[in-house]
């Protein structure tokens, strides 16, 4: 071992140590050097200490910061009667440190002094301590106990976070605050008793306490953080101080057990998020002076069921009920400026925007009254007892996810006013089947159609001005019309393109389809030279050959060599896609093939036999029809 002294200090410690060594420090060494004990090499190489314990005389009267930063072997450590500080970080990352024995003398612990020391389990804090530091047991995670002496004043930021596995505290009298991020990540503590002294709960001071039940907060509160109680998920009794004006943004999020919660008369602010996924939350009553819902602020409270909005509340942000599924009824406070509601559904005063039809509400069909102009966004999110929605002819404003997760609505109109529809308002329409759009529609934007699985058609104007780069993800087939005036023939003048199975594609896969629909100098059209590009990479035959027929029923768009491509693949595969057409019974499929000659005499009779023992008398009938055609008259012996 090699321990520099020099005029009374040690410092510099290097060499290698064995693992059961002991470092034994001069008697009249009175100062101990910052990171005495570590060594940084070329390259970040480091010189870890491997001895367990050390021995300080009591000649030592201070110990600089990081005297001991990463003595990972360290197991028992004894400091110096006289010390009056444990410097920042002195202990910092000894990983195995069991047992520290703390002087009487003891007034101030620094700033991650033992942050890290995984092992430790209990320390004794002397009476007389008056300062704990910021971090300064942050990451022990092994330690159970730990008693505050009744001297301490001051708990800095995060001076306990990350204590898995502590179990109970109980701060001393004359703590002002609980500072930010105390408890945070002390996921086993049950019980914390709070002094009459406090006045402050700081931002994330108990977030992640998982097992926390039950907290009183003292009377003399008047600020409680942002985050003070995210993801508290067994909290379930609380009670807020009488004089709080605001619940911060975050407060309770994620407190899945909290059922109810009394809020003061004082309150006149909810922030964003404030009770966010507080799953068993069933009642609030808002008071008379809140003035102002933030956004998201009861998003997912699945169980809450009737909300009234009083007189003064003047701001609902967005999405701020969305996900609360058992929300039946919104009813607003008659003298409510800004707000009314019918028949639980909510409005501005005019009755021009729609703003929020509870998920919970009962009504399997609705008609949105005539006065309304504008749907707001997430008004109708998650809707899903709709099964039918009529839209006002003068309605010209529909917000973004307006619609989306109305997983049982079929049918709906969208008036001709409409010119814009916005990212996501369909989204999750799951069982939506007919879509009709109108004819003045300009933009479509992204993940309009996402999850739309049962909307199998659907037709624009190729006036279209713009649409998203992904506004087309979940449609299977897209029709582009000419303006109504200029329809001659509307077959013949169409663009149609099928788009392949999206579940069975990449993210990357996907937008490369999206891009075949593109605005180009006003209008809307199909780029068929990339669309016939990606068709011939996708291996799935029976998809290429389904979305080659729907290109083949446009012969206006279908030039001569895109039908020679189309025509060579179906010869080249008929022998397999045969047996697929008559098992799913594909008549226009089928039809396919046959008008065009593309079934070769040798797979003819097995196709006669599989379509006959599967009882297709659609499909069987042409098969024979063409037999018949190619062959000359046969005899036959099937039954239909």
């Amino acid at each position: 071992m090699i321990l520099r002294m020099e005029k009374g200090r040690a410092e510099n410690y290097s060499g290698t140590i064995c693992p059961d060594s002991q470092v034994d420090i001069p008697d009249g060494v009175t100062f101990i050097g910052g990171r005495a004990f570590f060594r940084m090499r070329e390259h970040n190489v480091t010189d870890i200490p491997r001895f367990r314990s050390i021995s300080i005389p009591d000649s030592v009267r201070e110990i600089a910061a990081e005297a001991f930063y990463r003595c990972e072997a360290l197991e028992t450590v004894r400091l110096p009667s006289g010390l009056t500080r444990i410097e920042p970080g002195t202990f910092r990352l000894c990983r195995n440190l069991r047992e520290v024995i703390l002087p009487a003398t003891i007034r101030e612990i620094g700033k991650q002094a033992f942050a890290g020391c995984t092992q430790l389990e209990s320390i004794l804090l002397p009476e007389g301590l008056e300062r704990i530091g910021e971090s300064a047991f942050a990451e022990c995670q092994n330690i159970r106990q730990i008693k505050l002496p009744s001297t301490l004043v001051q708990l800095g930021p995060g001076a306990l976070s990350n204590c898995a596995s502590l179990l109970e505290l109980a701060i001393p009298e004359g703590i002002a605050a609980v500072s930010d991020n105390l408890l945070e990540g002390c996921v086993n503590l049950q019980t914390v008793s709070l002094p009459q002294s406090i006045r402050h709960i700081g931002m994330t001071a108990f977030a992640n306490c998982q097992s926390l039940a039950i907290l009183n907060l003292p009377a003399g509160v008047q600020q409680i953080g942002l985050g003070a109680f995210t993801k508290c998920y067994s909290l379930h009794q609380l009670n807020l101080p009488a004089g709080l004006e605001r619940i911060e943004e975050r407060t309770f999020l994620g407190c899945m057990e909290l059922q109810s919660i009394d809020l003061p008369a004082t309150i006149h602010t909810i922030a964003d998020m404030a009770f966010k996924s507080c799953d068993a939350l069933t009642h609030v009553l808002l008071p008379d002076r809140i003035s102002k819902l933030g956004r998201w602020a009861f998003d997912s409270c699945r169980n809450l069921r009737h909300i009234h909005l009083p007189e003064h509340l003047v701001h609902l942000g967005e999405g701020v009920f969305i996900r609360c599924e058992q929300l039946a009824h919104l009813d607003v406070h008659p003298e409510n400026p800004v707000f009314s509601s019918r028949n639980g559904v909510l409005f501005d005063k005019t009755f021009k925007r729609l703003l929020i039809f509870p998920e919970g509400h009962p009504a399997i069909q609705y008609a949105v009254p005539d006065t309304v102009r504008e749907i707001a966004a997430h008004a109708f999110k998650g809707c899903r007892h709709l099964t039918r929605l009529v839209l006002p002819p003068d309605l010209r404003t529909i917000g973004t996810w307006a619609l989306t997760g109305c997983t049982h609505l079929r049918h709906l109109v969208i008036p001709p006013l409409v010119k814009s529809l916005p990212e996501g308002v369909f989204s999750g329409c799951s069982q939506l089947e007919t879509l009709i759009l109108p004819d003045g529609l300009e933009h479509i934007a992204d993940k309009a159609f996402a999850e739309c699985k049962s909307l199998r058609r659907l037709r624009i104007s190729a006036h279209l001005q713009t649409a998203g780069e992904r506004a087309w993800v979940g449609l299977r087939l897209l029709e582009i019309r000419p303006s109504p005036e200029g329809i001659s023939s509307p077959l013949e003048s169409c663009e149609v393109i099928l788009f392949p199975d999206w579940t069975r594609l990449t993210f990357e896969e996907a937008s490369e389809y999206c891009q075949c629909v593109q605005p180009q100098n006003g209008r809307i059209s199909i780029d068929f030279a990339l669309y016939d590009l990606l068709w011939g990479q996708l291996e799935r035959l029976q998809e290429r050959f389904a979305m080659a027929v729907v290109q083949m029923r446009c012969p206006d768009r279908l030039t001569r060599e895109r039908l020679s491509l189309y025509l060579d693949f179906m010869r080249t595969h008929a022998a397999q896609l045969l047996p697929v057409i008559i098992d799913q019974q594909d008549l226009e499929g089928c039809q396919t093939l046959l008008e065009h000659k593309l079934v070769q005499e040798s797979i003819l009779e097995a196709a006669i036999e599989r379509a006959n023992d599967g009882h297709h008398a659609e499909i069987l009938l042409r098969l024979l029809h063409y037999q018949h055609q190619t062959r000359g008259p046969r005899s036959f012996r099937y039954e239909f």
